[in-house]
């Protein structure tokens, strides 16, 4: 795990780290089997 220095940003902000975030794990073997939603609905 590793800071995203996201406390200030928006959530559109928060939106295009989490997708980035999602590509390097789908790229590492790892991928992501949740949407966002999911992530903030828990």
């Amino acid at each position: 795990m590793r800071r995203t220095g996201l406390a200030g940003a928006d959530m559109t902000e928060v939106g295009a780290a989490l997708t980035r975030q999602a590509e390097e794990l789908a790229a590492r073997g790892r991928p992501v089997d949740s949407t966002i939603d999911d992530l903030l609905s828990g």
